[in-house]
């Protein structure tokens, strides 16, 4: 059945690999006597308490998560080109997620947070889920007026004062 990652009239695995915390299944689907489709199935095998999981940087290309025969439970899927090289895959996911983790350390450090699209659900069975603490959170202010004020220096001309508080 079209659209359906996981039956068709025959399912032939092609491959596994590890990349990135996840175990990825690269399966050929038979639709018809000369109609074949790929599809890619990932399982995280790892997680962190703290930052982006690996579910998160599958759902970010585009994987979706749903129940999967050849991930053993919930997994992530997407339809691949018959022709999918598995081990250049595998590889680039693990240096796409190393990226992603090292940009989302910087970009915390500047109070910017990346948004999880799965978090800790696809560990405990459950909705997407990690809400990080937000800077405006731990900031109080408008950013303009300061909750005191002190004159540090003044100066003036003809035509103005000036004074840097």
């Amino acid at each position: 059945m079209p659209g359906d990652l996981h039956s068709s009239l025959q399912t032939d695995e092609l491959g596994k690999q590890s990349g990135g915390g996840v175990e990825f299944t690269l399966v050929r689907l038979r639709d018809s006597k000369t109609a074949f489709r790929g599809s890619l199935h990932g399982r995280s095998t790892t997680w962190s308490t703290a930052g982006l999981q690996s579910s998160d940087a599958l759902s970010i290309l585009g994987f979706k998560r749903q129940r999967c025969p050849f991930s053993y439970g919930d997994g992530f899927c997407i339809e691949v080109s018959p022709d999918f090289d598995l081990a250049r895959f595998a590889a680039a996911f693990s240096a796409y997620f190393d990226a992603l983790r090292q940009a989302e350390r910087h970009l915390d450090a500047c109070g910017l947070f990346l948004p999880p699209s799965e978090g800790w659900g696809t560990y405990f069975g459950n909705a997407s889920g990690r809400q990080p603490a937000r800077i405006s959170d731990r900031i109080t202010g408008d950013g303009h007026n300061a909750p005191e004020s002190k004159r540090m220096s003044e100066s003036e001309d003809d035509n103005f004062s000036y004074v840097f508080s």
